[in-house]
């Protein structure tokens, strides 16, 4: 790679993480401000599953689902973990076995911080939305996506051929994130990624199934 190249992309990257670690600190302006505690809307009851690739190509799914009755389940890599809610701010957690049953891990009972903490990847990208409000992103105007309204957004930081355009699509109707795609490009020639991108292979609202029926 040639000097000036690797320096352009270098200071167009530095420029990126400039603007993200300035981000929480802006007031409010023209388009809203940026909120690094930006919390979507999520809705009573949905089932989203995610289609993740990290830098080096793999590929991964993320899913969350929860019913009406609050029961939750998530799956991630190895884990399967269903969390069945107790009415008393309080979910009882069971795992999917080699059988393919969900049995009981045992007597502890998990509040909602814990099972957020499990459930944090899938909430990162969820809340990827708040990026719509980073300095120099723009709205590039409205698309259907799995069948939901949803508007598009990009940043470009560099030039058309040296340099890295992110795009950004945010469902309209629960602020959740549906896709995040980082194209980088050097001399023109697309490279693979710095990061992880991903984008919704599901997407539901409404009508979810009570999970409890899994353990019945």
């Amino acid at each position: 790679m040639k000097r000036a190249t690797a320096l352009a992309l270098a200071a167009a990257a530095t420029a990126m993480a400039l603007a993200l670690s300035a981000c929480a600190s802006i007031g409010e302006g023209a388009g809203g401000a940026f909120d690094e505690h930006y919390t979507p809307d999520f809705p009573a009851e949905y089932s989203i599953t995610y289609s993740v690739q990290d830098p080096e190509g793999n590929t991964t799914e993320i899913s969350k689902t929860q019913d009406p009755q609050g029961n939750i389940r998530y799956v991630s890599g190895n884990t399967d973990a269903l969390f069945i809610a107790s009415g008393k701010g309080e979910w009882k957690r069971y795992e999917h076995n080699k059988e393919g049953a969900y049995v009981p891990t045992g007597g502890e009972l998990y509040g909602e911080d814990q099972i957020n903490t499990i459930t944090k990847d899938f909430d990162t990208y969820a809340k990827t939305s708040s990026q719509k409000n980073m300095p120099g992103t723009k709205q590039e105007g409205s698309v259907t996506v799995l069948g939901r309204a949803a508007a598009l957004f990009s940043n470009r930081v560099g030039t058309s051929t040296t340099g890295v355009t992110y795009t950004l699509t945010v469902d309209d109707e629960t602020g959740l994130c549906i896709g995040w795609i980082e194209s980088k490009k050097v001399d023109g020639t697309t490279q693979q990624p710095d990061a992880a991108v991903f984008h919704a292979t599901k997407f539901l609202t409404s009508n979810i199934g009570s999970l409890a029926s899994l353990i019945s």
